[in-house]
Parts: C-alpha cells; structure tokens; sequence
C-alpha cells in the first residue's frame, strides 16, 4: 500500500485486509459474523480491523487537508467561477460548513448528552466544511449532541491544530451560527428555503441573497445524503465503543472523498446526489433567531455585517438592472 502504511503478512494480504474492513463498516457487520464469513479468529478480525482503522485515520492529511489546502490557495471550483448566478459575488467563497449528527452508542449515564430529538436517539455532534466538488475539508467529530453549533466551530478554532479561514475567504452556514469573518450566514426572518422560493422573483436585497445562499449551501445537504448512502453505519445504532465510533465517523469521511476522487458517478453517489438536489422544508432548519457563544470580537462581526450588506446591495444591484434590461428587450 503507498506511503507504507500497511503490508502484506504472511497469512494475509492488505486487499483482504481492507476488503475485511470495508465490508464491516460498509454494512455495519459485527466481528462474529465477519470471522464465520472469511474463516478467520475472533482476534484475528479484530486486530486487523483496528489496525486498518488507524492506518485509514492517518489518511485524513492526504485526502481531506490536502484537498483544502488545495481549495483555499485557489483551486478551481466552476460553481462559482463560471455560473453566471454567483460569479463574481461569490469568487471568495470555500465552500459550505454546517453540523450533521451522526448515531453513537453511549452508557445509560450519558445518554442525556447525546439525546436528539429525532426519535429520541443518541448521536454525536459532527462539524463538517466542503467544497463545491463533493469532498469534505474539515471534519470534527465527537462533539455532545447537546452542544451548540457555535460552540463546536469555536472549539475547532482553538484546537492545537486549528480550522483556518483565510482572510477574505469565507464559508457558507445556516443561521446556527454567528455572521462573523470567513463565516457568511443567511439573513434571519427572511425567507431563504429552496422550495419556498419556487415560481417566486425575489423583491428584496435580502431575499435575493437568501435564495443564492440556500442554493449554494445545498451542496453540503447532498454530500452528507451521498456520504449515508455509502455508509449506513453512520445512520443506525452502533455496537462499537463510542471512541471507536467516532473514529469511524471520521474514517468515512477520509473514504468518501478517496471515492469521489476515483469515481465520482458512481451508481451511489449519482442516485443519492439526485435525492437531495430538492431539499424539502424538512432538510433545512426554518430561519429562527438564536444566541450564539461566539468568542469573535464585536468589532469583527461588525465590519463583517457591513462586508455582507455591501456585498448584497451591490449584488442585488446587478440584478434588478440585468432584469430591467430584460423587460426592455421583451
């Protein structure tokens, strides 16, 4: 395997041994069942499969940094270089950040941290940011379920190694978080849902924005449906111990981006992008106001909001002349 990570052994090849892993992650298959199928020991299933997880974790660097690295120093994204929607007005941006929670097993005694109110079961609080590519560039796993959206981005901040936003670069986000430098939320209390904007000519500023923003973002909504798709362990109940879990969490990632890089029309990914190119009105939170505990300086997210209303008025600008004209011609 390159970069070393993994060789064979003398009872054992690395393609079993990652044919092994990927067929328990793949369908969430308990070790017992994976030892009758391929005539292998209990311990031997689950050395190799720990093993491989560590070695497919230590991908991360390659596959996810790499890639936004590659985005933020200027990599092509077409989205919003050449689609007469968003060009130039969205030039900066990186791609979309938001949460997903992912289904952990945790003791009774913690359960309360980790309930949601889906069905009342238990899951972890994932921080994720993509490009417009399908592939994911940061991912910070193992969050309460109880912790505020806000609360995790300023976590992945400080961290030792931090999640940085190049000046002048931003993000997109729900309104969970705060409108603050290299983050650019929609408008609160204004309406912004994809299906709510269908037949509908935006008469503001504001909802102008909200309707390119939502179109925009929508491509992190597909990339998690993509990525559950692939791997249904992340949508049901777990018997791995929950550090293991969230380990696993972070290897799907790490594996979906590998897949999208060597197949990106594959048959799951295909019919999993067209099940979210409509996001209902149950796939995006509805608008409501919310406290937030950023750390951001007040001064920041100043400067910041005047950066957006600027940059909104002169796009909205653009727009109501390019429909002026259009009127004319007719």
């Amino acid at each position: 395997m390159e970069k070393g990570l993994l060789s064979d052994t003398r009872n054992y090849s690395v393609e079993e041994e990652m044919m092994h892993f990927l067929h328990i992650i793949g369908h969430n298959v308990r070790f017992r069942v994976a030892e009758a199928r391929y005539f292998r020991s209990l311990e031997t299933v689950s050395r190799q499969f720990n093993e491989t997880l560590t070695v497919v974790a230590k991908l991360y660097k390659y596959l996810v940094e790499n890639h936004k690295d590659f985005i933020q120093n200027g990599g092509n994204q077409p989205q919003v270089t050449v689609d007469s929607r968003f060009t130039p007005y969205f030039k900066d941006c990186l791609g979309a950040l938001d949460e997903t929670h992912i289904a952990v097993n945790v003791p009774k005694e913690e359960q309360i941290k980790f309930k949601s109110g889906i069905k009342g079961r238990t899951t972890q609080n994932v921080l994720v940011a993509c490009s417009f590519d399908l592939k994911f560039t940061y991912v910070l796993a193992g969050w309460k379920r109880i912790a505020h959206d806000q609360r995790v981005l300023d976590d992945a901040h400080s961290r030792m190694n931090p999640f940085i936003i190049p000046n002048g670069k931003y993000y997109l986000s729900d309104e969970e978080y705060t409108n603050e430098p290299g983050i650019l939320a929609p408008y609160r209390n204004t309406r912004y849902h994809l299906n709510e904007h269908i037949g509908r000519r935006p008469q503001m500023h504001k909802k102008l924005f909200n309707k390119r923003h939502a179109s925009l973002r929508n491509t992190i909504d597909r990339e998690f449906g993509i990525l559950k798709k692939c791997f249904p362990l992340l949508s049901t109940d777990s018997w791995f111990p929950y550090k293991i879990q969230v380990r696993i969490t972070l290897v799907c990632f790490v594996l979906h981006n590998f897949i999208m890089g060597v197949d990106p029309n594959n048959p799951i990914t295909v019919e999993a992008s067209n099940d979210d190119q409509a996001p209902t009105q149950d796939a995006i939170r509805i608008t409501t106001a919310s406290s937030s505990q950023s750390t951001t300086y007040r001064g920041d997210q100043n400067r910041w909001a005047n950066f957006k209303d600027n940059f909104v008025t002169q796009r909205f600008n653009v727009y109501t002349n390019w429909r002026n004209n259009q009127s004319n011609v007719a």
